[in-house]
């Protein structure tokens, strides 16, 4: 396959995925609209805002959907994620304990592995 194929191909696939979030963060929008009090549209609106690099946007949907349920546990892992790749682990840590109270131990697995790899001082 030519680099020129390929190129287009890559352009084609990726306009598509554009398309397809483009429409989920529409479909999101509308669910959050629909019901205000439910956490669930916000916190997949952070994961897209996420995946199109919307990292400040991602953060605040993921804060709203905590400040609708506290105990939220994906929201508390996908928000300690986001503030661990930006260099933030207290917080991120903060999120991960939040997160295993409410069932969910991805995040403070995911921390403790990276805690364990770290050279200590």
């Amino acid at each position: 396959m030519s680099n020129d194929r390929t190129g287009l191909l890559r352009e084609l696939a990726e306009s598509a995925l554009r398309q397809d979030l483009d429409q989920a963060i529409a479909e999101q929008l509308a669910l959050a609209e629909k019901e205000p009090g439910n956490p669930k549209p916000y916190v997949a609106l952070g994961a897209f805002f996420q995946m199109q690099g919307r990292r400040d946007d991602a953060a605040l949907m993921y804060r709203h959907a905590l400040g609708l349920d506290s105990q939220f546990a994906l929201a508390h892992q996908y928000l300690g994620q986001l503030l661990a790749a930006q260099g933030d682990l207290d917080a991120a840590w903060q999120h991960a304990h939040a997160a295993a109270g409410a069932g969910n131990r991805v995040l403070l697995d995911l921390l403790e592995r990276h805690d364990s790899h770290r050279p200590r001082k």
